[in-house]
C-alpha cells in the first residue's frame, strides 16, 4: 500500500499544502513550466495577436468643434461647426459617424416652432432634426442630430468634411445670445483593405 501523509498535525498538512500551490504557481509561470503554463503562454500570445490584429485593421479619427454665442439663423442652410478628417494612409473607405447638438434661446416663449439642423458629411446630408423645448413655458431650445454613412473610394491624404447647419422659418425669433451654443463630434473609422480582397473585388 501507498503510504500517505498524516494528517494529524495541522501544521504540516497546511504547509505541504503551500508547497504543493507554490510549485503549481511556478510551473504556471516559468518557462520551464509543464502544461499549465503552455495554456497560460499561448492565451496571452493570441491575445497580444489580436490586439496587434485590431490596431493593424482599424484606424479611427476623432475630431470635434465647438461654437458659442452666435447670432441668428436665416432662411438658408448656415454652418455651425464644421469638423475635417484626414483619410491615413492605405485606406480607401470609412464608415463616418457624426453628432451634433444645439441650444437657443428664442425672443419669446410665444415661438412655436424651433430652428432646424442637419449635417452634411462631404455635401451629402446624413440627417436632419428640428429643434423642440421642454414646455410651451420655455423660450430655451435644444436638438440633438445623429448619422452615419459609409464611404468608399476615398483616397489617402485627402479630408472628409463634416458640417453642422442649421437655419429657421422666421430668423427674427432668434437673435444672438450669449447662451447659444453648438457642438459637433465625429468619429470615421478606416478599416484596412487586405489584399485578397482587393484581388477578389478585380
Amino acid at each position: 500500500m501507498k503510504y500517505r501523509y498524516g494528517t494529524i498535525d495541522n501544521a504540516a498538512v497546511i504547509r505541504r499544502s503551500r508547497q504543493r500551490t507554490a510549485r503549481r504557481v511556478n510551473n504556471a509561470l516559468t518557462s520551464e513550466g509543464t502544461r499549465p503554463f503552455q495554456t497560460v503562454e499561448k492565451l496571452t500570445q493570441t491575445q497580444a495577436d489580436l490586439q496587434a490584429l485590431v490596431n493593424a485593421s482599424l484606424n479611427v479619427g476623432v475630431d470635434d468643434a465647438t461654437v458659442e454665442g452666435f447670432g441668428p439663423p436665416s432662411s438658408e442652410w448656415t454652418a455651425l461647426c464644421t469638423v475635417r478628417i484626414m483619410v491615413p494612409a492605405d485606406r480607401q473607405v470609412s464608415a463616418v459617424q457624426a453628432t451634433g447638438t444645439a441650444t437657443m434661446t428664442a425672443n419669446s416663449t410665444d415661438v412655436e416652432s424651433g430652428c432646424v439642423l442637419r449635417l452634411l458629411v462631404d455635401n451629402r446630408q446624413i440627417a436632419s432634426v428640428a429643434m423642440s423645448r421642454e414646455s410651451a413655458e420655455a423660450d430655451q431650445w435644444d436638438g440633438l442630430v445623429s448619422g452615419v454613412i459609409n464611404l468608399n473610394d476615398l483616397k489617402p491624404g485627402d479630408a472628409i468634411t463634416v458640417v453642422l447647419q442649421y437655419r429657421a422659418a422666421s430668423p427674427a425669433d432668434w437673435p444672438k445670445q450669449e447662451s447659444n451654443g453648438a457642438d459637433l463630434t465625429v468619429q470615421a473609422a478606416f478599416p484596412a483593405i487586405s489584399t485578397t480582397t482587393r484581388e477578389g473585388g478585380e
